[in-house]
């Protein structure tokens, strides 16, 4: 969605740049330009949160880094890997990743337990419409009562959380003695946060266990039936004694326990990661204090450091005897009240049968509904096939034509990815440069499609020059000199004019003629102030942004030409492919919407000129 890096310096001493100041927002396209590769791969690896922070302000979608894996859930990178390409299929590539991914496996599977217990729900119904309608009554009853129950439960114990991090924060920015060092401030600030959050996770366990229990409750009422025994009085009856038993929920019942099962799997799985991360950040914190000559220097415990989490503990202890009387005491009442209404809907349900009032629907419309059902229900693998397949629709990703070049491959399978992940930034590293004309048209259609199509995807392209002319940006980022900067396109078509022709092409090339004090140029005559040092002949680049409508835009001398476009943008862009009277073709970014055709007076000022060739 966003990505902001405010004043970083690293621990790695190594690292070059020594201070690092990059952003993007969201639907934007930004270009780090990098000749020194050891530096570019530096930048690379703090993108994706590899080094320590020793100061400054590293947010990902409006939050702060708390550890490297956190940022690869939301940072993907592309860049050069040929083993992909040649000896895996693209199929298992993105199912693989799915399943690395937590987060993204248990909505995968989540939504396959949804459709399986729908469809075998439907199934049982046997064309019996009163039943359809009984379990969908029930189903929205279960499913809002877990919905609300969760998010009540849910939302104490992160507001709980939130205030004891807020405490901890602030404790260790008030510490003095903590403040000497901002390495370890930094280790301290991210050791707190996931220690609370495993605790968080574990208290969320606790919850849906004791949620699991009351929903299976709701099972054991299929054994409780009066209505069964009067069923069997006669023999008519008794063969609809089936439609007496409380079976209408159990599939309903069966596919939230899953979810749940689910749920608490994830739970599991998330704190057995944090723990690594947190036993990892207490060994960096005991070590720096070993080395250094303090009071402190003997610390065992990282608690040592912190004395005000005996508070933290004594609270939480408190909140979670809280707790405990709500999961055990709201939660069995408000589970008695569900239970009477789906008795009651129930109970009603049967009165209709023992009086013949089901009504049935008729076979073709069962069938062709329970085949929907039955198709809506794949597996994690076929779900993945089913969305790349979308997504490279969506953004119009040549799935056949891609195999041919491994770069484009592999950027192509890093964009589906992050979609599969729910990730929104993507750096793509070192590869565009290496692209062919066709490559790169391609790639420019898949990266607009992205940037107009989406709200909160994100792009950053580093690679050693600007190549890609369709995403003309007012600035860029270029990396020179030790140190990181913002500069303009114009200033970079001067730095770097070598380049000129491998970012625009042929565009904005302007032929000029030199006689005497005079340059005649697009049909327009201007004295020469040497400052440009025009020879007797040659050509100039143009800055496609000292092109405008307006002549009020101009600052200085302003030439006057006509053109016509030619090419129209893709949806979202304006920059329009023009040509003049004289056959010049020039890249010029208009604000309103023109047709193929369209002729209209320029104005171009003289400060727009860049390096001669």
């Amino acid at each position: 969605m966003s990505l902001k890096i405010v004043d970083l310096k690293y621990s790695n001493k190594k690292f070059s740049p020594q201070k690092l100041n990059f952003s993007v927002n969201p639907n934007e396209v930004k270009y780090l330009i990098s000749t020194n590769h050891k530096e570019s791969k530096y930048i690379l690896n703090a993108l994706n949160g590899k080094y320590d922070i020793a100061e400054g302000i590293f947010e990902i979608d409006g939050e702060e880094r708390l550890s490297k894996s956190w940022t690869k859930r939301r940072v993907v990178s592309a860049r050069t890997d040929g083993f992909w390409t040649r000896f895996v299929p693209k199929e298992l590539v993105y199912y693989f990743s799915v399943r690395s991914n937590l987060r993204a496996y248990k909505l995968l599977k989540s939504r396959y337990y949804e459709n399986k217990y729908t469809f075998l729900s439907y199934k049982k119904s046997n064309r019996n419409i009163n039943e359809t309608l009984l379990k969908e009554q029930i189903d929205s009853s279960i499913t809002d009562w877990i919905k609300t129950a969760i998010n009540v439960e849910l939302e104490a114990l992160e507001k709980f959380t939130n205030s004891i991090n807020e405490r901890n924060l602030s404790m260790i920015k008030n510490d003095l003695l903590l403040n000497k060092n901002p390495l370890l401030t930094n280790w301290l600030k991210e050791y707190w946060k996931t220690h609370e959050r495993i605790k968080l996770n574990r208290l969320a366990i606790i919850y849906y266990q004791s949620l699991w229990d009351k929903i299976r409750s709701i099972n054991d009422m299929r054994f409780s039936c009066s209505c069964e025994f009067q069923a069997k009085e006669n023999k008519t009856s008794k063969s609809m004694g089936r439609f007496f038993q409380y079976k209408e929920p159990f599939w309903i019942v069966m596919r939230e326990l899953k979810k749940i099962d689910l749920e608490v799997n994830f739970l599991r799985s998330t704190i057995a990661n944090e723990t690594k991360i947190i036993e990892t950040l207490k060994s960096k914190i005991i070590q720096s204090f070993g080395k250094k000559k303090s009071k402190r220097n003997k610390i065992k415990k990282v608690e040592e450091l912190c004395p005000w989490v005996v508070i933290n503990d004594k609270e939480r202890k408190d909140f979670v005897s809280k707790q405990e009387k709500v999961i055990f005491e709201f939660l069995a009442d408000d589970i008695v009240g569900l239970k009477s209404k789906i008795q009651e809907w129930i109970h009603s349900y049967h009165y209709k049968v023992k009086n013949n009032e089901i009504t049935f629907g008729t076979q073709e419309n069962y069938n062709n509904y329970k085949d929907i059902l039955l198709s809506k229900v794949g597996s994690v693998f076929s779900q993945v096939q089913k969305q790349v397949n979308a997504i490279s629709i969506k953004l119009e990703i040549d799935t056949k034509k891609i195999l041919i070049n491994p770069n484009l491959y592999s950027i192509y399978i890093k964009i589906v990815s992050m979609y599969l992940l729910g990730a929104n930034n993507i750096v793509i590293y070192n590869m565009v440069s290496h692209l062919n004309e066709n490559d790169k048209n391609a790639l420019n259609t898949v990266l607009k499609n992205m940037i107009n199509r989406e709200t909160d995807k994100s792009i950053i392209i580093i690679d050693d020059n600007f190549t890609l002319a369709e995403f003309i940006p007012n600035t860029l980022y270029e990396n020179s000199r030790n140190e990181l900067r913002e500069i303009t396109l114009r200033e970079y078509l001067i730095n770097r004019y070598k380049t000129v022709e491998k970012s625009l092409g042929n565009y904005n090339k302007i032929p000029y003629i030199k006689k005497d004090k005079e340059i005649l140029m697009l049909g327009n005559k201007f004295e020469d102030n040497d400052s440009m040092k025009f020879k007797n002949s040659g050509f100039v680049y143009l800055d496609p942004h000292s092109i405008s409508e307006e002549k009020k835009k101009a600052n200085d001398e302003i030439l006057r030409v006509n053109l016509t476009v030619v090419e129209e943008p893709q949806p979202g862009d304006i920059y329009y492919k023009c040509v003049t009277e004289d056959g010049i073709k020039l890249i010029v970014p208009l604000e309103k919407k023109y047709e193929v055709g369209y002729i209209f007076k320029a104005y171009i000022s003289l400060s727009g000129l860049i390096k001669l060739i």
